[in-house]
């Protein structure tokens, strides 16, 4: 298991906001990947390139092609911490408390539970599941394992997101103003 440091409007691990792609590479030891991640599109590789198995992602302004996002799912090997917090580690509730007693998240994201985004860090913290909202019904005796390993993972972020000046903190306030106007 590797632990990445991550430090807000700096970079996560070797990773560090402003390197090129050819430094992305040298700083991870890996080669480009010749495979997208589920999802992306052909030519997606020139803003982001992924490594750990597509669970390390790195995105490249498309302007300067200089690296403005980093992002980190769970299941990669690389626990993140961030002032001696382990982000995917410690149960999200705590987590949101211990970061939120240094700067408040902000509170009008539609995504509320799933997602937190603190825009003085740059920060996102994300999970694909709230515990109290994993269902139950018209399951079978099968699949109660797998409904209570839902409720585990739920309890836990599983994606984080880095960016740099501006990345959440003007997205989100275009994002929020959009949709007040709908």
């Amino acid at each position: 298991m590797v632990s990445y440091e991550l430090i807000p409007k700096i970079g996560i691990g070797p990773i560090r906001f402003g390197m090129t792609h050819r430094e992305v590479y040298a700083a991870m030891g890996t080669t480009p990947s010749r495979i997208l991640p589920r999802g992306k599109a052909v030519g997606e590789e020139d803003v982001s390139s992924f490594h750990f198995n597509g669970c390390f992602k790195v995105g490249y302004s498309t302007e300067t092609f200089i690296v403005n996002f980093i992002g980190v799912f769970s299941d990669n090997g690389v626990d993140v911490v961030y002032k001696g917090i382990d982000l995917f580690n410690i149960e999200a509730e705590k987590v949101i408390a211990l970061i939120s007693a240094e700067t408040p998240y902000d509170k009008e994201l539609p995504e509320q539970g799933y997602s937190y985004v603190f825009t003085a860090l740059e920060l996102s913290l994300g999970r694909s599941g709230i515990p109290e909202k994993v269902e139950a019904e018209n399951i079978d005796e099968d699949d109660l394992e797998y409904l209570e390993e839902e409720r585990r993972k739920a309890r836990f972020f599983d994606n984080i997101g880095l960016g740099v000046e501006g990345y959440y903190s003007v997205e989100l306030k275009i994002l929020l103003n959009r949709n007040k106007t709908w």
